[in-house]
């Protein structure tokens, strides 16, 4: 069960990032960086996130 758990948690953590990487292109960036950003940085995250838990 703990790897669905860090699954769905890195899964809602990269989708946070790519919602809020889609507001900032619809507020301020003409094109998908915010998006694209975004969802790096939320991948990125929840990796982390992921690794940190599993220690």
């Amino acid at each position: 069960m703990g790897g669905l758990y860090h699954g769905l948690q890195f899964a809602v953590t990269a989708i946070g990032g790519l919602a809020v990487g889609y507001w900032l292109d619809q507020r301020c960036l003409p094109s998908p960086l915010g998006t694209l950003g975004g969802l790096f940085l939320g991948a990125v995250l929840g990796m982390y996130i992921m690794v940190r838990e599993m220690r």
